[in-house]
């Protein structure tokens, strides 16, 4: 389920031009599965757009909804883009309106220790900020670690990526959750307690700040 309060900033944002956007947050998959929920399935975005996610590891991946309603999550690689120079270079030859998630640029921007930024990616990353606003283009990035240029101070914003609240926790998806407390199976009742106890903590934190509560999907 999406955050009413992160869905409203983060589609005023796309909707406004911002060029970057960054996550701090831990919890990648999350955030990467609530914005694709915003990007995909909402109709508050003005200009509809592309997905694409970007990891060092895989490149981009194009993300599509296909089927009759809409509803199967179909991911494709983009050869070629894994070194972050040529994945800039794609996204400035694209012609289409399109989300970037990029993750993990901390470590290009400088904040692992003993490390320098990498200037020339962040000089890249300026070159292609005409580009963005003129194609409708918008590049997220997700890191658990805040690191932002002197250089990229006034193009990059920073969107706080909260917590799951009461809301979020107690329509979480999957009706066949079991709550295991004490090798005692809870009854329904009793969910909503079990899950509010948890409310505060990350979705892994959920499950290892609490050795006795156990989530089975």
């Amino acid at each position: 389920m999406v955050s009413q309060t992160f869905k409203g900033q983060l589609v005023n944002l796309i909707n406004a031009g911002f060029p970057y956007i960054y996550i701090p947050t831990y919890e990648e998959s999350r955030a990467q599965q609530q914005i694709i929920d915003i990007v995909l399935g909402s109709s508050e975005i003005k200009t509809a757009r592309e997905l694409y996610v970007w990891t060092q590891t895989e490149g981009f991946v194009k993300y599509t909804l296909e089927g009759q309603e809409k509803k199967n999550l179909i991911s494709s690689v983009i050869d070629n883009t894994k070194d972050p120079i040529k994945a800039l270079n794609s996204i400035e030859k694209n012609n289409e309106p399109a989300i970037y998630i990029m993750k993990d640029m901390h470590v290009f921007f400088g904040s692992e220790r003993g490390t320098h930024p990498d200037f020339v990616l962040i000089r890249r990353f300026r070159d292609i900020i005409t580009s963005l606003q003129q194609t409708r283009e918008n590049v997220i990035f997700i890191s658990p670690n805040l690191c932002i240029p002197c250089d990229m101070e006034k193009d990059i914003t920073v969107l706080d990526f909260q917590l799951p609240d009461e809301e979020e926790i107690l329509n979480s998806e999957g009706n066949d959750v079991i709550y295991l407390v004490k090798n005692t199976v809870e009854s329904p009742n009793n969910n909503k307690k079990v899950k509010l106890d948890l409310q505060g903590n990350t979705v892994t934190g959920q499950l290892t700040n609490t050795g006795d509560i156990v989530v089975v999907n």
